[in-house]
């Protein structure tokens, strides 16, 4: 069975209520997607490039993937409420262990592939479907965590929550508070942080989504805007080397990093814009590929991971660099619920210069199996 594409509406419905009866079907559910998604990144390790599928660290991770997938099915499926408390708990007690481990696993497995290149690139050609494969595992990593989350999210309801998604959503109070936390972070690490505008939008602006996915996005392009800003004032001005570290006085001089929120009937729009040099058009490429070079066990992912979860739910993330005065990131993401789902999961892999074939996303989510789809019709129907 391939998993189900579901949309940010079906998820939402399935969170409502609280009940021992939606919690056994939810867990019903959550326990059939595990292991069809399991399997499908099975496959996914066997359709990988054997220079990639027979490093330690891919090897690692599948066998992995592969025992959690032998546990589910030789475990008890839930089928009375005790049974959907005693998964809870196992999901719950797995969830932290499992963190970050395939940026790890993957990480290591390009380390591998570097040396014995002896630090030489891989051909274009090679690196290109790596890439695109690498991409594959993560999104597939994304939608599990993000099931297991709202999952058990659910079980608890929260004001303004259905699991983990927020029913009024506000994209321009998420980028403030991101913001004021990636500054915090940087003037610990660094001693100072260039100031972080937010110059167009309203709080009355709100839509259905997950406010972790928005978080992580725009996190990752203010920290890289940031830092990269941080490093054009120590080539321009000498400060922040080894000699002359950056202090608070420092941020005067510093060029905003500014952050413009725009909502349309379709989409909500977020610009990130810095004055940090910018970059060579030639290597915009590279900014989306996982190479060895850049990244230090996992370490460096963060970018290509952001435009994935930025594309988990229809959006996209696209990066427009002018060299020698700085970068303009605009992530985009879907605000219908209908047909906010999981378009990315069942697109095949294509390997030249995209990443993937996306289905229409005005098709709508692909259809649940019955029991579930017949239960979300149900709760519509009563309100």
């Amino acid at each position: 069975m391939p998993p189900t594409r579901v949309s940010i509406t079906q998820l939402s419905m399935a969170a409502r209520q609280a009940t021992p009866q939606q919690r056994l079907l939810n867990a019903v559910f959550i326990h059939a997607e595990l292991v069809a998604r399991r399997a499908a990144m099975l496959q996914q390790f066997h359709q990988m490039p054997p220079e990639l599928a027979n490093t330690a660290g891919v090897r690692e991770l599948s066998d992995m993937y592969g025992q959690r997938l032998i546990n589910l099915l030789r475990g008890p499926r839930p089928r009375t409420a005790d049974d959907e408390s005693a998964f809870a708990a196992k999901m719950s007690q797995l969830q932290p262990v499992q963190l970050g481990e395939t940026g790890k696993a993957l990480g290591a497995a390009l380390d591998e592939m570097a040396i014995a290149r002896e630090g030489q690139p891989l051909p274009c050609g090679l690196q290109t479907v790596v890439d695109r494969h690498i991409d594959r595992i993560f999104l597939s990593r994304v939608g599990i965590r993000f099931l297991v989350k709202h999952y058990l999210a659910s079980r608890e309801p929260v004001d303004g929550f259905m699991g983990i998604i927020q029913e009024e959503c506000c994209p321009v109070s998420l980028c403030e508070a991101t913001a004021a936390s990636v500054s915090s972070q940087l003037r610990e690490r660094f001693g100072a942080a260039p100031p972080i505008e937010v110059l167009v939008g309203s709080r009355t602006e709100t839509f259905m989504f997950v406010p972790e996915h928005i978080k992580f996005v725009v996190g990752e392009l203010l920290r890289n805007s940031s830092r990269a800003t941080l490093r054009w004032h120590a080539k321009t001005t000498g400060r922040g080397t080894d000699g002359a570290p950056l202090t608070s006085d420092d941020e005067a001089s510093l060029p905003a990093v500014r952050v413009v929120v725009t909502v349309s009937g379709a989409s909500v729009n977020i610009k990130v814009a810095d004055v940090a040099g910018g970059l060579p058009r030639s290597r915009l490429a590279d900014v989306w590929s996982y190479h060895a070079p850049r990244l230090q066990g996992g370490i460096g992912m963060g970018l290509p991971l952001a435009r994935l979860y930025a594309m988990y739910f229809g959006g996209s993330l696209q990066l427009i660099p002018m060299e020698g005065y700085g970068t303009d990131a605009f992530a985009t993401f879907n605000r219908l619920g209908d047909s906010n789902s999981e378009h990315s999961i069942m697109a095949p892999i294509v390997c030249g210069g995209g990443s993937f074939a996306s289905p229409q996303v005005q098709d709508g989510a692909a259809p649940a199996s019955s029991w579930y789809r017949d239960n979300l019709a149900q709760q519509a129907a009563s309100g």
